[in-house]
Parts: structure tokens; C-alpha cells; sequence
């Protein structure tokens, strides 16, 4: 049977700076939290003020929130005295509600119980219904009178989701309901969704990476390590995320994690925030069915969720997952050093098959991010521009300059492709036309030979302008990215008059 609570409370004194100046989300996330556990508001009373309670002023304003048909009704902004009386009136209406059998359950956030929320503590207590709640010195009064307390903490190192799982936890332990509120999400998991979230950071290491070999000097030497030594923090709070779903608890295990393992590199830090990710939630439902205060739990959960997979990582892995990573890169370089107008060509070729069959992010852009994460610059990352980039955009401005200038698709797309580096799928369309697609796979072939040849290394998702600045030679970057980009229009001209002198025939 599906049990009823009531909420009641305030945005409090500590709690104002800790989630409770976000009435929406607090009473939102206890509304998630019941639907999961078999459970339903009932009634809603949550004072919201503009100021911590602890410093109330006169003047100081506040906003009733109430429930009304499974929706949170907010009231109008007015003087705190004023709100007071409207929830003193509400209060009554709780307190009858429980004591005609209609709530179940009570739940208190920093709850005034001699004040405004005094009638519903009272028929609480008298019912003997389960109380539950946050804020120590309200909570310890409700004791002291004779409330059936079954769960408690103090408001400090809380979150609103974290408050919420842990309430209503205490309560689904009282009723021997099953718990479903902290826990491992591993359909969520997406490794390549990890690398690509973190691709600004990426692009920033390519521009550091840029600046320390045309500046040289301690201070840029410096600035570089520290900007590699952001990206596995960066991706461990990325991959716990991922994972778990505790907010703040998540991204604090998810930091500590990732500092300890940043010198095992990009694989080490997503290995260290799922560890974290997962033994944050773990360790938060152990924590509340031991019924741990809520403030003991989080640090629990916080701290050694970020620090046992962040050392274990540090001291065993960190050599392993280097290695791993290493390696890929070296497989690359070797095989460039091996022949580089075949793999170069293969390359070209691969990474527009990859890009129609869907491949691209799951296969290329993890590669190109590895590679930058390595040694700031990427071959494929050179691929990625010369032969998607440049080769669109020539596509893109042959079919302008054969449509008469009117086609605004292609002009969108070529200022797409040549200001930001981007929206390679622009020309899709146009592949209808196999012509158009064999001058565009042939360019990109040929124009990856020379990126092989020459062993060029770039950074892709970046305007025309800013790549060769952000690749291992510049002027010879600039150079291939203009063959690509003339060789492609010229083919693509010619291959839309081959295809019309065919159809005239």
C-alpha cells in the first residue's frame, strides 16, 4: 500500500546555504524520491525566505510552498509575518490531515515545532506516526516532546538529493519497505560520451601546448603540466556523473579520485571516477540503512569514495594504464614511420566511412583526444581537419559556385566548416549523388597520403584560421588544408559535369 507523507519546514538557518534557498528543487527531489520508494506527498508547508533564518531582519520576505494535485503551488512573496500566519492556517489543516489517518508519515525540514509547524509536530506525535527529518536543534526538540523519530541528522555537508534519498530511506527501513534510492546507474555508461563532454579541456591543453613551443620558458613549462594534470580530474568527474547521481557528494569523491590518479593519465582518470562514482553510492546506501546521520554519511561517502580507488589506482594501476595509453600512441607513430602515404590514405579514407556508419565518436574522437592528451597534438586530429574539414568545405563551396550562388545549405555549411571547424554533415544530402561522393572520398584519400607522408599532427574542432597554429608545422598545414580544400572543389565540379554530360547523352 502506498504510504502518504507530509513535508513541512523551512529554508532554515544553515540549510538557506545549503539547498534550501532552492525550494523547487529540494521539494522536488523528495517528490522524485517518493515515487521511486513507493510513497506519495500528501501536503506540502516549506517556508522559503530571502535570507538565512538565523539573520531574520525586518523586512525580510519569504514565499509559502504548498501542494496541491501532485503539483508544487508557489505562493506570493510577502512579508515574513504575513507568510507565517498563512502557514500557522496551513499547519491546522496538516495536523487534522494526520490525525484523520491521511498521512503516514512526516517528514521535517529545519521545522519550526513550536512555531508554525507546531499543530502538525503535535498530531505527529500523538498519532505516533514515523518522523523523519533534517536540522539538529528541531530535530532534538521533536525527541524531547515524544516523537517517533526514525531518522535524524543535522543539515551540515548535506545536499537536497542527498537529504532526500536519506528521509526517505529512514522511512521505507521503518515500514520494511525495499529501497531504491542510491544506486549505480551503469546503463548510463558511455565512455566515448566521457572523452567528448571533455573535449573543451582538450582543446585548451592544444592551446597551452601551442603556447609553451612558441614561448618557451618556466612559467608556460608550468602552466602546461598543470593543464595535463587537470584532464584525468576532469574526466573523473565526467565518468562519475556518468554513473551517480548524488550531485556534490559524486563530484567531491569524483575530485579527490581523479587528483590521486592523474598521473595515470586519460584511462586512469575515467577508471577513477566510475571507482568513485559507484563507491559513492554504495557506500551512501550502506550508510542509511545503518541509519548514519545524514552530514556523517556524505563525508563518508565524499571522502573515501574519492580516496580509496584514487590511491588504489596512484600505487598499483597508474604504471599499467600509462602503458596502455603509451602504447596506443606508439602503435600510431610506428605505423606512420612504417609507410605514412598508406596508413595516411587508409586514414582519409576510414574516417569519412566512420562518420557515415555512425562511427566517428565512438571510434576517431577517442583516439584524437588520447593523442592530444599525450603529446597536445594528434595525427587524426590533423585527418580530422584536412580531410573532413577542408574537404567539406570545398565541397561545400563547389556546390555554391554550381547552384549559382543560391543554394544557402552550402553557404551555411561552408561558413560552418571554415569559422568554427565544424558540421562536416552538411554535404551529406548531397551524397545522393555518388559522383559527389566518390570526388569527396577521392579527395579525402589523396589529401590523407600527404598528412602520412608528411607526418602532420593538428587538433580537429577548430576554425580554419586557429589550426595550423595548433599543429606540428604551420605553414605546411596551411598549405595541405588548402590542397584539400582546392582539390575537392575542383573534383567535385568536375564530377557534377561528368553526371550532366552523362544524362545529356
Amino acid at each position: 500500500m502506498m504510504k502518504k507523507l507530509a513535508v513541512i519546514g523551512s529554508s532554515g538557518g544553515n540549510l538557506f546555504y545549503l539547498g534550501g534557498n532552492q525550494p523547487i528543487n529540494l521539494l522536488e527531489e523528495i517528490d522524485q524520491q517518493c515515487e521511486r520508494n513507493g510513497c506519495s506527498l500528501e501536503a506540502v508547508q516549506y517556508i522559503a525566505a530571502n535570507r538565512s533564518l538565523d539573520r531574520v531582519k525586518p523586512g525580510t520576505c519569504a514565499t509559502l510552498y504548498t501542494w496541491k494535485n501532485g503539483t508544487i503551488i508557489t505562493g506570493k512573496r510577502r512579508q515574513l509575518e504575513s507568510v507565517n500566519e498563512e502557514a500557522n492556517r496551513l499547519d491546522d489543516g496538516i495536523a487534522e490531515k494526520i490525525r484523520s489517518g491521511q498521512i503516514d508519515g512526516l517528514v521535517l525540514i529545519s521545522a519550526d515545532p513550536s512555531g508554525v509547524n507546531r499543530a502538525a509536530v503535535g498530531a505527529a506525535v500523538e498519532k505516533k506516526i514515523p518522523i523523519v527529518g533534517t536540522g539538529g536543534t528541531s530535530m532534538a526538540h521533536v525527541e524531547s516532546i515524544g516523537g517517533h523519530v526514525v531518522g535524524s541528522s543535522g543539515t551540515t555537508g548535506t545536499t537536497n538529493r542527498t537529504r532526500a534519498l536519506t528521509v526517505i530511506s529512514y522511512l521505507c527501513a521503518y515500514w520494511n519497505m525495499s529501497s531504491h534510492s542510491a544506486h549505480i546507474q551503469w546503463k548510463r555508461l558511455n565512455p566515448t560520451g566521457i572523452l567528448t563532454a571533455g573535449l573543451p579541456a582538450f582543446i585548451a591543453l592544444a592551446i597551452i601546448h601551442t603556447a609553451a613551443e612558441y614561448f618557451p620558458s618556466h612559467e608556460t613549462i608550468q602552466l602546461l603540466q598543470l593543464v595535463v594534470a587537470c584532464i584525468p580530474v576532469l574526466l573523473a568527474v565526467l565518468s562519475a556523473k556518468q554513473i551517480s547521481d548524488l550531485n556534490e557528494v559524486t563530484l567531491i569523491a569524483a575530485l579527490i579520485a581523479g587528483f590521486f590518479a592523474n598521473k595515470a593519465g586519460v584511462l586512469g582518470g575515467i577508471a577513477a571516477g566510475l571507482a568513485a562514482g559507484a563507491l559513492s553510492s554504495y557506500l551512501l546506501l550502506v550508510c542509511t540503512r545503518k541509519k548514519i546521520p545524514i552530514t556523517t554519511s556524505n563525508l563518508i561517502a565524499g571522502a573515501l569514495s574519492g580516496i580509496i580507488p584514487g590511491i588504489i589506482i596512484n600505487l598499483v594501476l597508474a604504471r599499467f594504464l600509462s602503458f596502455v595509453q603509451n602504447g596506443m600512441v606508439q602503435c600510431i607513430n610506428n605505423l606512420i614511420n612504417w609507410n605514412g602515404l598508406l596508413v595516411g590514405a587508409f586514414s582519409g579514407l576510414f574516417i569519412w566511412l566512420s562518420l557515415l556508419k555512425k562511427g566517428y565518436h565512438a571510434l576517431i574522437l577517442p583516439i584524437i583526444l588520447i593523442e592530444i592528451a599525450q603529446a597536445g597534438t594528434s595525427f587524426f586530429g590533423a585527418i580530422d581537419m584536412i580531410c573532413l574539414v577542408a574537404i567539406a568545405a570545398g565541397v561545400n563551396a563547389a556546390l555554391w559556385v554550381l547552384h549559382h550562388r543560391k543554394d544557402a545549405a552550402a553557404k551555411k555549411g561552408l561558413v560552418m566548416n571554415v569559422c568554427y571547424g565544424t558540421f562536416v554533415e552538411s554535404i551529406y544530402p548531397y551524397f545522393k549523388n555518388r559522383a559527389i561522393l566518390i570526388a569527396t572520398l577521392m579527395s579525402a584519400v589523396l589529401s590523407g597520403m600527404l598528412v602520412g607522408f608528411l607526418n602532420l599532427r593538428g587538433t580537429a574542432y577548430v576554425p580554419f584560421i586557429a589550426a595550423p597554429f595548433l599543429s606540428s608545422a604551420p605553414t605546411i598545414f596551411i598549405l595541405v588544408m588548402t590542397e584539400a580544400t582546392v582539390l575537392s572543389f575542383i573534383f567535385v565540379l568536375i564530377a557534377s559535369q561528368v553526371v550532366k554530360n552523362a544524362s545529356v547523352d
